[in-house]
């Protein structure tokens, strides 16, 4: 079994399933989420086994049987009877793992029979409720989870390669599986959402890459660099690995460089030596089936650095004819400098006007020139979260203040962070005050300066010697 679920294979699965005669299957592909579910299954870091894994370990209440989910306390004999029958096929296993002396005549006993066991009063219900109770639900959970580790990663491999396996077909022991995946999904969305700060160029960035989804439409966006761009576009991206692929489209000017950029965010697994049409129609064939949505990060990069007047756009137009022509969702994103000089430049020099071919059809999207304070802190908050809010509040004001920006403030919280100690070590003003002499010794606070100690004698100590720097500022 592979551990990693093939590109290829699952491309193959959905035109089967979309150009052959299974009607049960289309309507499946066609509700919403089970496309989704397919291509996050394929994404999933680890393979089935990883993906399997975490399924049994959150959701272990929810593997064996209905009877077996449902047994509280002691076994009846009609839930016995119920186990036998829906362990059909696996009854020597079921009873090599439960270790009863006997109890295969329950099998052959009238619903009176068993209610007498069950109710009864007579030494003959006594006994066979005796014989029942020998009987181990744990362990037989145990074995089943043990069971399911072993057998899920196959089923979940065998429904994204097999066009004739559907999502309802859920295995016997995890008869919930189907609502389980879902549930993987949501929460691993919720969790990639959650470790951004909701900013004002995020939120415009998440409201552009919803309506190029929503719409199969083109979105352009341009913003500055360092206001956080490349960030909230790998947590959309992330929160979605089931519709959506980040690219960062590479700075060579080779084309082959470019595709297999855009063959590693599709999860295609390609020889190195791939000729460009190889990898160019193994890109096309998944985009056609999957319409996952790109979403290329530097995308000035997308046209060539090194051009002569004979330079074909060979990027741009297949862009234009494998992407857009099919309306699958599609998004660029670019600092208005670098996209806009050489796109001018090259119209100039090769007579092929890029920003007329994109134009036409982006909806574009401007983001703010900078980041504002409450955004500052709302980002140090989420990534910072160990630090005191003074801290917090007076490192977001320092990195605001000065030229910086973001990264700035990523530098300010590492260097405090590594002068208190490293992770686990309370993070003090002082040494922030440090952090700021050295990085940022010009910035002023556009917040009222809180009261700390130690600032001067930290500074001068950073600049003298800054391992005295900081022993000095290591808690007590």
């Amino acid at each position: 079994m592979a551990e990693k679920i093939e590109t290829i294979a699952l491309a193959r699965k959905l035109a089967d399933v979309k150009d052959g005669e299974k009607p049960t299957l289309r309507r499946e592909m066609r509700a919403r989420g089970n496309m989704e579910l397919l291509w996050f299954i394929q994404w999933f870091p680890g393979g089935v086994a990883k993906l399997s894994e975490f399924i049994l370990e959150n959701f272990a209440e929810h593997v064996g049987t209905k009877t077996v989910r449902g047994v509280e306390g002691e076994l009846t004999a009609h839930q016995l009877a119920l186990l036998l029958d829906e362990f059909d096929g696996y009854r020597g296993w079921l009873l090599q793992r439960t270790c009863p002396a006997r109890w295969e005549f329950l099998s052959v006993l009238k619903a009176a029979d068993l209610k007498e066991i069950d109710e009864g009063e007579t030494e003959y219900a006594q006994e066979q409720r005796e014989e029942i109770n020998r009987i181990n639900i744990p362990k037989l959970k145990a074995a089943l989870i043990n069971f399911a580790r072993r057998e899920l990663p196959r089923y979940i491999a065998e429904y994204c390669h097999n066009p004739a396996v559907s999502l309802s077909d859920a295995p016997w022991f995890l008869e919930d599986l189907p609502d389980l995946l879902f549930r993987t999904m949501d929460l691993h969305g919720a969790s990639a959402i959650g470790a951004i700060a909701q900013t004002e160029v995020a939120r415009q960035i998440f409201d552009a890459l919803d309506y190029a989804l929503a719409e199969s439409s083109f979105v352009m966006i341009e913003g500055k660099t360092r206001i956080g761009k490349t960030e909230s576009l790998r947590a959309w991206c992330e929160a979605r690995p089931g519709i959506a692929r980040l690219i960062t489209v590479p700075c060579m000017n080779s084309d082959v460089d470019f595709f297999r950029a855009i063959a590693i965010a599709l999860g295609l697994e390609l020889p190195h030596q791939a000729a460009l049409s190889e990898v160019r129609q193994q890109i096309d064939f998944v985009l056609r089936y999957s319409r996952l949505c790109l979403v290329f990060d530097e995308a000035a990069f997308i046209l060539p650095q090194r051009f002569s007047k004979r330079t074909p756009a060979s990027r741009v137009h297949w862009l234009r004819s494998a992407v857009l022509d099919h309306n699958i969702p599609c998004a660029i994103v670019c600092s208005p400098e670098s996209f806009g000089r050489v796109s001018d430049l090259f119209a100039k020099t090769t007579g092929c006007d890029v920003q007329q071919i994109f134009g036409a059809r982006a909806f574009k999207v401007k983001l703010p020139n900078s980041v504002s304070l409450d955004d500052m802190s709302a980002i140090a908050r989420v990534k910072f979260s160990d630090f005191d809010a003074r801290v917090l509040e007076y490192l977001a004001s320092i990195a605001f203040s000065s030229k910086g920006g973001l990264p700035a403030l990523e530098q300010l919280a590492k260097r405090a962070r590594f002068l208190a100690g490293g992770n686990g070590c309370d993070v003090r003003l002082q040494h922030l005050d440090c952090a700021i002499s050295e990085i940022t010794p010009n910035a002023c606070a556009v917040v009222p300066e809180p009261a700390r100690t130690l600032r001067a004698r930290g500074a001068a100590a950073s600049r003298s010697d800054p391992v005295a720097a900081k022993s000095l500022y290591l808690p007590a």
